[in-house]
């Protein structure tokens, strides 16, 4: 049942930047990546485990539990760095690490036009301290764009 919803909504108790209390709404997204059907999956496995579970352990068919730590997860994100061939396009995999996932949902975001107070409230940021998130990545934001201002073209003003 809780795989065919189509919006999910947690509250964060406390953050690593002292805020308590964080909300977080997702809708069904429209492509493989669905943050409702992952979070969904991951409602399922905490139930299947016992009443004082924690939520970074996995409960795997047979009773073996696994913990699921920051290298874990450092590790999945450079194992997909890799499959998206990222090294042949200028990165290392010292440079991509969980924190990548900040960085790449802001630069999305931005490129998918959403405005800086979005970016902010579901990046749960205070401030624009986003930008310095997405500057490395601000190429993909500006290509083309010298190319663009140096065609001539003819206007006439008018006022």
């Amino acid at each position: 049942m809780l795989l065919q919803a189509d919006s999910a909504t947690i509250c964060i108790a406390h953050m690593k930047n002292g805020t308590k209390g964080a909300v977080v709404h997702h809708s069904r997204g429209r492509g493989s990546i669905c943050p409702v059907a992952a979070l969904a999956r991951r409602v399922a496995n905490i139930q299947a485990g016992p009443a004082s579970g924690c939520i970074n352990l996995v409960y795997h068919i047979g009773g073996r539990i696994s913990r699921v730590s920051d290298r874990d997860i450092g590790i999945a994100v450079r194992w997909g760095a890799t499959l998206d061939s990222l090294m042949s396009k200028g990165y290392t995999l010292n440079h991509v690490s969980a924190h990548s996932l900040q960085a790449g949902r802001a630069m999305a975001m931005k490129l998918s036009g959403a405005s800086d107070s979005t970016i902010m409230r579901v990046g749960r940021w205070s401030s624009l301290t986003y930008l310095t998130y997405i500057h490395s990545q601000i190429g993909a934001l500006t290509a083309g764009v010298a190319w663009k201002m140096s065609t001539a073209f003819t206007f006439q003003n008018v006022g």
